[in-house]
């Protein structure tokens, strides 16, 4: 009898891991804010691109990419770990750029994040 009521604990564990883990979402990250800055004016040789990540689900990694676009296109990511209902701002950047260059304005930039 002891062997038989071990086992039965033994599967309903097991049962119970398997439904959480299934029960669990993951991170649903949405992307709230994006703005983009170069070192200072008439200096602008980088531009950052500083994408906001909201994450509505689980706790979890979340990779948040970045584009820039304009005399040529460029794309940088970062993977970071946002808690359950939490933000994170994430600043990446492009060095790629031209020296005296039109600075952020005349790039056309946007981030996601999966």
């Amino acid at each position: 009898m002891p062997l038989r009521r071990a086992i039965v604990l033994l599967a309903w564990l097991s049962a119970s891991s398997l439904l959480a883990t299934a029960c669990s979402k993951g991170p649903e990250p949405e992307i709230i804010g994006v703005t983009a800055h170069d070192a200072a004016p008439d200096f602008d040789y980088t531009v950052w691109v500083d994408c906001t990540v909201r994450n509505n689900g689980d706790d979890g990694s979340i990779e948040v990419s970045a584009s820039l676009t304009g005399g040529g296109r460029w794309i940088k990511r970062d993977t970071v770990f946002v808690a359950e209902n939490s933000e994170r701002k994430v600043t990446l950047e492009f060095p790629e750029v031209e020296l005296l260059g039109a600075g952020p304005s005349g790039y056309e930039y946007n981030c996601s994040a999966q």
